[in-house]
């Protein structure tokens, strides 16, 4: 039964990277350890594969109707790649499997991981509902910032090789609050810069020589490549305004579900 609401939560994680840009690793990752048994670190791997696919479905459909720039994808995203696959292939598996003990309580690798992903979400929430709106632009060529935005690739490839997936929420309100391009147009220039990372990522995790399931990460792949497609029939259908609102919040909610889950695994 559990792992029934677990397929259905990755149809839900597709829907929000189509609708969103974001959202696919937040909720596939929780899925894969809570509901499937799978360690945070070979979930966070096994994520990066689903990702990949998904988003470029994803990025073919927006760029289709005009709403992804792929130059803006290419100078945030190559640089993303270094640190990426540095993360993964370097950084991740050179930390202590356990940081810190106080009693029975320990503070481990996977907890850290999860614990980043929660605090992350809810920085990027507070700037997306809380901070300064640029004047967004449609394509978000009017305002060049691309300096900020190459040293945000840079940071958002090492830690999404950490938490797994693509960092879309992370590359998304990038772009919303440094670009100043609509969520729309963020959503659909990010689901390039996703698949990407997410791939390089992947490319890291095997090189760990790590027995993959090939037939569950492929499961997992077309039911979110499902929910993708409804996620962007679903974009045409909300306002630019109400979009953004959704985005912030559901990091938050999705934030505080991680934290409160690992506090009581940790207990």
């Amino acid at each position: 039964m559990l792992q029934l609401f677990g397929y259905f939560g990755v149809l839900i994680s597709g829907v929000l990277l189509g609708l969103l840009g974001g959202g696919g690793a937040i909720i596939i990752v929780p899925i894969m350890v809570y509901l499937f048994g799978i360690a945070p670190v070979t979930a966070t791997g096994y994520t990066f594969f689903v990702i990949a696919f998904t988003s470029l479905v994803g990025f073919y459909r927006y760029n289709k109707q005009g709403l992804a720039s792929v130059k803006t994808a290419l100078i945030f995203g190559l640089p993303s790649l270094i640190t990426v696959f540095l993360s993964r292939r370097i950084l991740l598996p050179a930390l202590p499997d356990v940081f810190f003990q106080a009693g029975t309580f320990q503070f481990t690798k996977d907890m850290g991981v999860m614990v980043l992903f929660a605090v992350l979400m809810l920085a990027t929430s507070y700037n997306i509902l809380f901070g300064k709106k640029p004047v967004a632009q449609a394509g978000g060529d009017a305002h060049k910032d691309y300096g900020r935005l190459i040293v945000r690739g840079l940071l958002v490839g090492m830690i999404t090789g950490f938490v797994g997936g693509g960092g879309g929420f992370l590359i998304v309100s990038a772009l919303v609050l440094l670009l100043g391009m609509t969520v729309k147009s963020a959503v659909g220039t990010s689901m390039l810069i996703i698949s990407i990372n997410s791939a390089i990522g992947f490319i890291g995790h095997l090189s760990l020589g790590k027995q993959i399931d090939w037939k569950f990460i492929s499961i997992f792949t077309a039911i979110a490549i499902g929910g993708i497609v409804i996620g962007n029939i679903l974009s045409g259908k909300i306002s630019e305004t109400k979009l953004r609102t959704v985005f912030g919040w559901f990091l938050i909610v999705m934030a505080t579900s991680i934290l409160g889950m690992e506090i009581y695994r940790g207990m």
